[in-house]
Order: C-alpha cells, then sequence, then structure tokens
C-alpha cells in the first residue's frame, strides 16, 4: 500500500510506552516535538524495528511483558481493490469505509484479528462473515511497513576522516559518508556526477545566497596512505577542509547523500524510504533551514517519500506547520510512561492562530500555554504572577500568553477584535495540555449560568488536566483591588461593585471611556501582594496556578502565600 494516510501503527509494553501509543496516521511529513527525555526516539525506535523486522531486545521490553504492535486500517476503496473478486458482497460492502484493527507480537509475524467495524446494518450478515471477510486483509498486510527502507540520521552526527573501506552505506552518525564521497569521484564503475554535479547543485539550492560551492573534493590526507578528508571550494575562500566546516553544511550534505546516494546504492526509488531526521536545526542558520525544511517538503510531495522530524526549534515546527502533508506528533511524559498526541487541529486551523498573533511553536512548545481574552489582561496576570512569586515566574520563561479575542488588528485599528468562533477555541484548547484558560464570567450575578462557549471551554480545559479559571466577578478589571484604584485616581473614586462594568464607574477625561490595555498599565504596578490576599479569590486561584505552571516546568512547589 503507498498511500498510509489510513493506516495507524502503535506499539505497547517498549520502553517508555506502556500502553499503544504511536501514529495514528502516517503523512508525507511527520514532526516529533517534545521535551528531552519524553519518548522521541523511542518513537524512532518502533518504526526501525518495524521496517527492517528486528526483533525489540528483551532489556527494552516494560515490565517484563513482550511488546505488541497495534494496526489500524482505514477499508477503503484502495484496499478492497487488493482483494480477489469475491464470490458475494458480504464483509465487502459491510466493512467499507470501516476501521480494521490487528496486533503482531514482537518477533511474530502471525497477525491476530482484534476487530472490524461494521458500516451496514443487515443482520444476516454475522460476525464471523465480517472476520472471514476481514483475514485476507490482514494476511495481506500484517506489517505494512516492512517493504519500507529505513535511514535515521543521529543529532549527534559529523563528516570525519576515514580511511577507504569500501562501505557505502551512510551511518546514522554520519560515518562512511567520508568514504562514499571519495568512492564516487575516484572509483570508475561509479557515477562521479553524482557528486560533482547532482551533490554540488542541490547543496547551493539550499544554501542559496548564504554559501556559493564551486566544488566538493576528496583529497588523501598527507602522511596517510588510507585516510581520506572531503574538502568543499568556495569562491572567497578557496578550499576548506570538512574538519574546518561548520556542523551545518555536514548536516546538509548528510541528508543529500541519504536522499540521492542511498536510492542508487540499493537500487530502491524514493518512494520506498522512510528518513528519520533528528534536530536539523542543530548550528544552521534559521534562513538556511527554512530552505532546507522547504527543500524536503517538496521532495516529499515529488517522490513520495517519508520524514520523521524530531525537533526543539520553532522555525521548524513553523515552516512545516501550513504543509498540507503534514502533522506534527506532540510526546509528553508524566514520570511514568509516554503518551503521544496528533496535533492535528492546528493544521485544520493555522489561519485562526495566525489571526491570534500565535505561532504553532508558542502553543506547541510552551511549557504552559495561558489563554487570556485580550492584551490587557495579560498585563494583569503578569503582574499577578510576578507578585505572587517574588518574580520567580516570568513570561516567555515558564509560560506563554496568547489570546482567544481575535486578531489583534483590532486593537490598533480602533476596530473592536472579534471573539473568536466557539468550536475554534475549544479546538484550539485542546492543542497544549499544559493550559490555563482565564474566561470573563461577563454575567451579573454568581448565579447566572455561563455562555456556552465559556461552559464548553471549562469542560474541555479539564479534560486535558488544564486549569480553567471563570472570574468571581464580571470580568478581569473586577479584580483591580480598590487600594490601587484608590492609589491611582484618589480617594474620592468610585469602587465598582464585583458585578458592575469597571469602564461605567470608571471614566476618562470629559467621561470618556478609557482604553483598557492604557489603564492595566498605569495600574498594575498599585497591584502588590497585600492587596492581592485580600480581594475576591485571587490568592486561591493564584496558588493553583503557580502549583500547576511550576509543575509544568519541572520545578518545585513553593509554600503558599495565601493568608491561612
Amino acid at each position: 500500500m503507498d498511500d498510509l494516510t489510513g493506516l495507524s501503527v502503535k506499539i505497547s509494553n517498549f520502553k517508555c510506552f506502556e500502553d499503544a501509543q504511536g501514529l495514528d496516521a502516517i503523512k508525507p511529513i511527520n514532526l516529533i516535538i517534545g521535551r528531552n527525555n519524553s519518548g522521541k526516539s523511542s518513537l524512532l525506535d518502533m518504526l526501525r524495528h518495524l521496517t527492517t523486522g528486528e526483533k525489540i531486545d528483551r532489556a527494552q521490553w516494560r515490565n517484563g511483558r513482550q511488546p505488541e504492535y497495534l494496526f489500524s486500517l482505514r477499508v477503503d476503496d484502495s484496499v478492497l481493490a487488493e482483494l480477489p473478486s469475491p464470490k458475494s458482497n458480504i464483509g465487502r460492502e459491510d466493512c467499507r469505509g470501516g476501521l480494521l484493527q490487528w496486533t503482531v507480537t514482537d518477533g511474530d509475524n502471525s497477525p491476530i484479528f482484534k476487530s472490524i467495524e461494521r458500516t451496514s446494518n443487515r443482520p444476516h450478515v454475522t460476525d464471523n462473515n465480517l472476520r472471514q471477510f476481514a483475514q485476507p486483509i490482514i494476511n495481506r498486510h500484517h506489517n505494512p511497513l516492512r517493504k519500507f527502507q529505513y535511514r535515521r540520521l543521529f543529532a549527534e552526527r559529523d563528516i570525519r576522516i576515514e580511511p577507504d573501506n569500501g562501505n557505502l552505506a551512510l551511518g546514522s552518525d554520519g560515518s562512511n559518508a567520508t568514504n562514499i564521497i571519495q568512492r564516487f569521484l575516484n572509483q570508475e564503475e561509479l557515477d562521479r556526477s553524482l557528486v560533482e554535479i547532482t551533490l554540488l547543485k542541490e547543496l547551493n539550492t539550499i544554501y542559496g545566497a548564504d554559501g556559493d560551492f564551486r566544488r566538493i573534493l576528496a583529497r588523501r590526507k598527507e602522511g596517510s596512505a588510507n585516510d581520506w578528508e572531503i574538502f568543499l571550494e568556495e569562491d572567497k575562500k578557496g578550499l576548506i577542509p570538512m574538519s574546518h566546516t561548520g556542523s551545518g553544511v555536514k548536516t546538509i550534505l548528510l541528508v543529500l547523500i541519504y536522499l540521492f546516494f542511498e536510492p542508487k546504492r540499493i537500487s530502491k526509488p524514493l518512494s520506498e524510504f522512510m528518513f528519520a531526521l533528528e534536530e536539523l536545526e542543530n548550528n544552521l542558520h534559521p534562513s538556511v533551514l527554512r530552505r532546507l525544511l522547504l527543500y524536503l517538503a517538496e521532495k516529499a510531495r515529488t517522490e513520495k517519500c517519508r520524514f520523521f522530524i524530531s525537533t526543539h526549534s520553532h522555525v521548524v515546527i513553523d515552516v512545516l506547520s501550513d504543509f498540507e502533508d503534514a502533522q506534527i506528533i506532540h510526546i509528553t511524559n508524566d514520570g511514568e510512561s509516554s503518551k503521544l498526541t496528533a496535533v492535528g487541529t492546528f493544521l485544520d486551523n493555522h489561519n485562526i492562530f495566525q489571526d491570534l498573533g500565535a505561532r504553532a511553536s508558542d502553543l506547541l512548545q510552551a511549557n504552559a500555554l495561558v489563554w487570556l481574552e485580550g492584551p490587557s489582561d495579560r498585563i494583569y496576570f503578569n503582574r499577578w504572577i510576578s507578585e505572587w512569586t517574588n518574580a520567580t515566574l516570568r513570561e516567555n520563561v515558564h509560560y506563554t500568553c496568547v489570546y482567544s479575542a481575535g486578531s489583534l488588528l483590532g486593537h490598533y485599528s480602533y476596530e473592536p477584535p472579534k471573539p473568536l468562533d466557539e468550536e475554534e477555541l475549544v479546538k484550539a484548547l485542546r492543542i497544549n495540555p499544559h493550559v490555563i484558560v482565564i474566561i470573563d464570567r461577563d454575567r451579573s450575578s454568581v448565579g447566572d449560568t455561563l455562555k456556552p462557549a465559556a461552559s464548553r471551554a471549562v469542560e474541555t480545559v479539564g479534560d486535558v488536566g488544564g486549569v480553567a479559571w471563570v472570574t468571581a466577578g464580571r470580568e478581569i478589571e473586577n479584580y483591580i483591588p480598590p487600594e490601587a484604584l484608590r492609589q491611582k485616581y484618589g480617594e474620592s473614586v468610585t469602587i465598582p461593585g464585583v458585578f458592575d462594568d469597571f469602564f461605567a464607574y470608571v471614566r476618562g477625561p470629559k467621561g470618556g471611556k478609557l482604553d483598557k490595555v492604557k489603564v492595566a498599565l498605569e495600574l498594575s504596578p498599585y497591584i502588590t501582594r497585600e492587596t492581592i490576599c485580600k480581594h475576591l479569590d485571587l490568592a486561591p486561584r493564584l496558588d493553583s496556578i503557580c502549583e500547576k505552571i511550576r509543575l509544568w516546568n519541572g520545578i518545585d512547589p513553593m509554600p503558599s502565600l495565601s493568608p491561612s
């Protein structure tokens, strides 16, 4: 099967994966993100075992249990077309579009039927009929990845001085790269144009104006009978040995060797390759990295190969998240086991987040994501956190603020911001499970029913283990302590009630309405830990939120600062 988007592949009892974890679909571009030691390498190891058939070492079994693969396949017309002409349509029409699942124990090629989704309701078709229909599909596709060639490039990689050992297989750490290039340049039966024309051209294509490489050479080291080194010639710098070249150039050369030399070596088309590339961003200038990523995306589109790219880089996420045939796999570890989530909601709604002024990397990589209704809310929130933690928790270090009130252009163009659609906001909240959402109650009393969007957001945040904070009063301005208002506006200022419209009481010159951001900037310096402790539910709310932010950042908790 060439199209793997209808295939799900998962593994249980393997390294950091206890229950079945893996890929709900396999797309041309698969971005893998997560903290160090979250399980990114374990996912890439799973793909290696599946494609090579290599048995998993017992030391990598989890809790002494043998690993097991779980496959799920959507029974579409392409799958049905592979089956022999049926004697009857029993099964074929009853499962068209349904999901077929089977398991394979590691080291055992005998697939075990698990279930198949019935899509019709004909009572005379029994479960046994469906199982008999499903078995030929399982037998044919017991491990659909076994036909693919898997190549992995480690984050720790290099192109070294090497002896001529005759090995033309590139190692995951970059070993044999020198041997491959010098052999293709010097060995009569190998095509030297692959180095002199193809490799050089593609290297310059990716580097663009950041590099001007004229030649790629291989030279025997002086004083050695068999050690070789690769040289690059640049117009203004002359010959530069690879040992004096930055690791960014080496990364691009290693990727290109995989793309152009490896298919040649084993006489396989690129469409049968899966490439696992770890942390391509290492020592690459962002502009060069962007061109490399777009180059790989184009290769995936035209050559039908597949890339699994693990990364910590916002550049990688932001460039490739707009690619229509990409998905983002977010791996988290709770200290016991790892979980994988396909973040399809970002790709489905990337225009929404562009309107919000948020990048994919902001949403996906933040240790804690705080959803607020607008810029003034951010000013108050940052002041609260700073006062409550003695400035030990900081924005863009321990948490990132994003807005749910629509395009920020409204703030600058004097047009009111458009509220985010209810369904879109709920999807957005599921992107990062480390989420805090603060929602204005917008009601006249505590007993009034919340708006449907607010209720759904609270439910969604609870489902993903985040924190939902519905303001105790009408809106976030009602949390401004009376002491701060008196210090700023004088003792005669009228203090709004908990459910009063703040800006109906606090007015600008000649009774005009004040700018919310300006008010927040002016009032926030008067908000102190002492006034926070006295006002509404701010103290317990901040205790809860700061505890979560510390947990998500791996920081030891502080003693409660709220009054006893």
